[in-house]
């Protein structure tokens, strides 16, 4: 049993599966399909059921091929055999989509319907019918075979070629033998196509040489080549041999100047491609940034998308192409390489390379008085007088549009470059060194020379940094050239050693006489008491000059000189009069009768508040009225007239708050209050200058303050916390402000309750800038205030302690050094009646 059973298992065994075989060919026509299997088998399939178009499935084949409506089969023995069926519904060679039979609208009769019969090679009816081919002759000893829809073509083993082709009128021209090429690698049939007249067609091969040519082999009816056959119907038939022409391709437009704007998105050219021997050419485009050659596979071509990379260009037909390089070319290459590739269909190709430019426009910085709106030229003045300096800036990008340019700015001292980290930009403070500029927009730049360009430097230069979005980077720089407009320049804030500081650089230095320090206008002053007090310098200003302004800060309280120069006999002064006149007198010696007095009238100058007076001369000589002068107060014209200039040779000295003519035994006319802030110039200032310099240091007027009822007098309060207002109208626009009380120890700023605005012609509406409190008596708004009336409404805080200590001592020399002692404490009591302390 155990044998038996052994031999049943054996006996059971399931023979081995065949091996899967793949496709290694397949081939369409309108309505059946050829597969070629690599062992050689065949499988036919389509709507003719008798003989599968003739071919014989059971034995092995090399090769198969077809047309539209017939196909043919290079068999392994070396022979070749074909058919054709015909269905419904076809398309004949796109002629008559309608078609049914062949020969319907072809041929003008009335043909039966052929609809799922087999065309037989015995067929009488293959006359008048294209589908059937004959079997060439000899049928033996083929290595390769082609079809097309009007004829096939086999290639012997020795190199033969031979074609068979119809008309449409289905007349067959039997085989011809059009070339030999002996150890032809390959061929292919090409170009057959149907002549105007619809009789014989064009007729074509491609033949691969041993030697890698590729050569042409073409057959046509109308040619008047020599050579060639007379078929069997009588039509002369010329043969010629065409090597194959490699194609050529062309930019026929490429961008203007061969540059490529980086703002945009796409750029454009047109390519044209040649071939004598293909109509039909795959073209293909690459880009080269610096690390080779990559293709371009999106494009555009006459309006039609390509995404594969690959253009089916015609010969002779131009192509507008369109390459979106966002993606492709960053904004950072500035140059590259664009090539066209175009191939015919034996390989051979053509290429062109063109160097384009990736290019940005200039940035155009334009530097303008923003007063005139004129360009600002290299050369031109700016006054050492003058710390700010103002621009107009403008940056302009052609190619872009509403888009903002990182914009920097630089000062350059002896070619050593200096960030300005902090300018005002239309008024509003910038401290991040940076301005967003908008394309084409202009804006006023202005900023603190004296910080970046000293006194002593007579040129400079301002340079501009914009960066685009794209990351390219414009620069100007301007000259400017730093005049020395400042005569003399005395900031009146020490008595140190007696001496007045010329802080010009011109070394007028003063010796100060009597004169004190005084709380001035900024810092100190010297307060002269009227009597003896006054400040000799040593050399006189405005001797000689046509043009110069006058400028001091005067807190008068009475009458006297202001200043003077002379030889040391008074030649120019400036006096105050008792009804607070302001006279000021010239003498030259070149003039009849010498002296020329100018008189503004009565009060106008204020007593015991501070005055910012200005006085100017213009185009003054030696006659008298000659010139123009103006003065100035608080900023304001209060009095124009004219002058004649001062000459004396040998005037020298000059002197503040007295007639230098003291020292020639000329009464002194000494003045009585304070002077501060005194400047001369070479030029007379404008009156947009004057009000500016008024407005650097008066900028809050109608300043008041106030109980919770608007009482400007008294309050009676106790201890703890009092709502007051601080009113007052800010005359410029400001990026910060700080207002300092004067406050007893006992009393501080607790917290800023509300902070309104009222412009003109507008109602008061409350505002939030950032409030910051020092020192419990110090107010600091860091944000952009406008011309504006604003009330402050603050709480303020009281307790029972007053603070005592030391300030400050000074001997004769009147030099203040700050002391400051420890704190004593004094307390409020709260009694019924005052305790007795004798």
């Amino acid at each position: 049993m155990m044998f038996v059973f052994s031999c049943l298992c054996v006996g059971m065994l399931v023979p081995p599966k065949a091996e899967a075989k793949t496709v290694k060919k397949t081939v369409k026509g309108l309505d059946h399909t050829i597969k070629l299997y690599d062992d050689g088998t065949l499988e036919v399939t389509g709507k003719n059921g008798f003989g599968e178009c003739d071919i014989d499935t059971t034995k092995k084949a090399l090769d198969i091929s077809c047309g539209r409506l017939c196909s043919m089969v290079l068999y392994a023995d070396g022979t070749v055999d074909g058919g054709g069926h015909f269905s419904e519904g076809c398309v004949l060679w796109g002629i008559d989509a309608g078609c049914k039979y062949i020969g319907e609208n072809i041929i003008h009769a009335p043909y039966p319907q052929y609809d799922g019969e087999k065309i037989h090679k015995n067929d009488p009816r293959q006359v008048v019918h294209a589908g059937y081919y004959q079997n060439p002759s000899p049928n033996e000893n083929i290595v390769a075979i082609a079809m097309q829809d009007l004829a096939c073509a086999v290639m012997y083993a020795d190199g033969t070629i031979k074609v068979l082709y119809r008309n449409f009128f289905s007349q067959e021209c039997g085989w011809k033998t059009l070339c030999k090429v002996p150890g032809a690698i390959s061929f292919r049939l090409v170009s057959c196509n149907i002549q105007p007249q619809y009789t014989w067609p064009q007729c074509g091969v491609q033949v691969l040489a041993p030697d890698g040519t590729m050569n042409f082999y073409s057959l046509n009816d109308r040619s008047a080549w020599l050579g060639g056959f007379v078929d069997e119907y009588g039509t002369a038939w010329a043969v010629r041999q065409m090597i194959n022409q490699a194609p050529t391709i062309d930019f026929t437009n490429l961008p203007a100047n061969f540059r490529v704007n980086k703002a945009e998105s796409t750029f454009n050219f047109s390519i044209k491609a040649n071939d004598s021997t293909d109509q039909s050419l795959t073209t293909e485009l690459y880009l080269d940034i610096g690390a080779g050659y990559k293709k371009i596979n999106s494009f555009t071509a006459n309006g039609t998308s390509i995404n594969n990379g690959q253009l089916t260009t015609t010969s002779g037909t131009e192509y507008t192409i369109i390459v979106n390089k966002t993606n492709l070319i960053p904004n950072s290459v500035n140059s590259f390489k664009l090539k066209a590739i175009t191939i015919d269909s034996g390989g051979l190709q053509g290429e062109r390379v063109v160097n384009l430019t990736h290019y940005n426009a200039p940035s155009t910085i334009n530097f303008y008085n923003p007063a005139t709106g004129l360009t600002i030229l290299n050369g031109e003045k700016v006054r050492k007088s003058n710390n700010t300096l103002e621009f107009g800036l403008k940056i302009t990008k052609a190619d872009l549009g509403n888009v903002n340019l990182e914009t920097e700015l630089y000062i350059d001292v002896y070619g050593y470059y200096q960030r300005i980290d902090e300018f005002t930009v239309n008024e509003v403070l910038n401290t991040e060194g940076k301005l967003l500029a908008q394309n084409n927009v202009g804006y006023t730049i202005s900023f603190n020379k004296a910080l970046y360009v000293p006194q002593y430097i007579n040129n400079f230069k301002i340079k501009v940094v914009a960066k685009d979005p794209l990351g390219e980077e414009g620069t100007k720089e301007l000259s400017l050239v730093h005049s020395s407009d400042i005569l003399a320049q005395w900031a009146l804030d020490s008595v140190k050693e007696r001496i007045a500081i010329d802080s010009s650089g011109q070394g007028n230095n003063g010796v100060i006489n009597g004169a004190t320090l005084a709380t001035g206008i900024i810092s100190n002053a010297l307060q002269y008491d009227g009597v003896d007090d006054y400040v000799n310098m040593p050399r006189a200003s405005f001797n000689n000059l046509a043009n110069w302004t006058f400028e001091a800060w005067v807190k008068p309280e009475g009458p006297g000189c202001i200043y003077s120069e002379g030889n040391p006999a008074v030649t120019m002064q400036i006096v105050m009069g008792a009804d607070n006149s302001l006279t000021i007198g010239t003498w030259h010696q070149n003039r009849p009768g010498n002296w020329n007095n100018f008189n503004t009238g009565p009060n106008v100058l204020k007593r015991n508040v501070w005055n910012h007076l200005v006085i100017t001369l213009s185009d003054g000589t030696a006659t008298a009225n000659s010139g123009v002068i103006n003065c100035y107060v608080d900023g304001k014209l209060v009095k124009s007239g004219n002058l004649g200039s001062e000459y004396n040779s040998g005037s020298k000295v000059a002197a503040l708050g007295g007639n230098v003519g003291v020292a020639s035994g000329q009464g002194l006319n000494p003045f009585k209050g304070s002077i501060d802030e005194v400047t001369l110039y070479n030029c007379p200032l404008t009156a947009a200058e004057v009000q500016k310099n008024y407005q650097k240091i008066c900028f809050l007027e109608k300043v008041k303050i106030t109980n919770q009822y608007n009482d400007e007098a008294t309050a009676r309060i106790t201890y703890g916390t009092h709502l007051s207002k601080i009113e007052f109208d800010l005359n410029k626009p400001i990026n910060k402000l700080s207002l300092e009380l004067e406050l007893p120890s006992s009393i501080k700023i607790a917290r800023i309750e509300h902070i309104y605005q009222k412009k003109d012609g507008s109602n008061e509406q409350e505002v939030f800038p950032p409030v910051t409190i020092i020192d419990g008596k110090k107010i600091v708004i860091e944000h952009p205030l406008a011309v504006a009336h604003y009330k402050i409404e603050m709480l303020l805080s009281i307790d029972e302690k007053l603070i005592v200590k030391t300030k400050s001592y000074s001997d004769e020399m009147e030099i203040n050094t700050n002391h400051e002692s420890e704190e004593f404490l004094l307390y409020y009591m709260d009694f019924k009646e005052l305790p007795d302390v004798t």
